[in-house]
């Protein structure tokens, strides 16, 4: 039976998901709606409080995302706005490549080549890293390097 009042609870059933409600926007509880544009396409957003302002997220699209899903995901979501967080920005940290200590090298390596005063400064530059530090911590990313890791070679060839 449907709970009544302003914030049903589990109001939405994957039955009702699967028909074509008309365009609008559908509450299943604790900030979760079901969104049906005009073009019949629906979406999962979740409305919640992020740092003291009301904030909306998108969940995905019905297609990709089930309600249960989508129940799972907002849970999650509010609970980490609800302990201080910014579910948005962790979001985003989780798409974010980091790259190995190695791939820096070469990307800075690649990005200054141009300002050496002579091709000789960047060669030796290049080899230097690569024979003593990438040969050890080349696999690790560049975000789980610590203090240890660089003093390792400031003790051994400093």
């Amino acid at each position: 039976m449907k709970s009544k009042g302003k914030h049903p609870h589990n109001a939405l059933t994957s039955v009702k998901v699967r028909q074509s409600p008309d365009q609008g926007r559908y509450a299943d509880g604790n900030g979760l709606y079901l969104v049906v544009d005009p073009s019949g396409a629906k979406r999962w957003l979740l409305r919640t409080i992020i740092h003291g302002r009301r904030g909306d997220m998108g969940l995905g699209g019905v297609q990709l995302v089930t309600l249960a899903e989508a129940r799972e995901k907002a849970q999650h979501y509010r609970k980490i706005a609800r302990e201080g967080g910014d579910p948005i920005v962790e979001i985003r940290k989780s798409r974010v490549v980091v790259p190995t200590f190695a791939e820096a090298v070469q990307a800075v390596h690649a990005e200054h080549l141009q300002t050496w005063k002579n091709k000789k400064h960047g060669a030796q530059w290049i080899n230097t890293l690569t024979e003593y530090a990438v040969a050890t911590i080349g696999g690790k990313r560049v975000d789980d390097l610590t203090t240890p890791d660089i003093l390792m070679f400031s003790r051994r060839f400093g």
